[in-house]
Formats: C-alpha cells, structure tokens, sequence
C-alpha cells in the first residue's frame, strides 16, 4: 500500500497546471515532496499497528480453552 500511495504522489506531482503566462514555466498541479525518511516511517508505523492489532487479540484466543469456548463459557 505504501509504495503504490508514493507511486501515487510521483503521478500526481508529475501532472503540471497550464500556465497562465506564457513564458512563465508551469507548476504542479498537486505540489507535493517525497521525503524518503517520512515515508519510511509512516510504513514502519503502519506495520507496528498491525502487528499490534494482530498479536494482541491472538494471544488472548490462544490462552483460552478450546472446549469452553465450544460450550459458550
């Protein structure tokens, strides 16, 4: 998901607005900076909370007797 997002961001920053004077160079449309360091940790983040959200909830199943919870205790 991250890498499509920043090839996302690529396209978008790559598409330039007419410019209104002609001789005046065009600006992105959708101006944006790729910061490698940014982008990077915003994954490292996203993987954390998902092996968070994973884990947590698994262990508690996993503590669990099968046969009780089969019952409904």
């Amino acid at each position: 998901g991250g890498l499509l997002g920043s090839g996302l961001i690529l396209l978008l920053t790559s598409i330039k607005r007419p410019a209104p004077v002609p001789g005046v160079p065009p600006e992105p449309l959708f101006p944006a900076q790729l910061i490698p360091e940014i982008i990077i940790g915003a994954m490292a983040a996203a993987i954390v909370a998902t092996v968070i959200a994973a884990v947590l909830p698994a262990r508690q199943a996993a503590r669990l007797n099968p046969v009780d919870v089969i019952r409904g205790g």
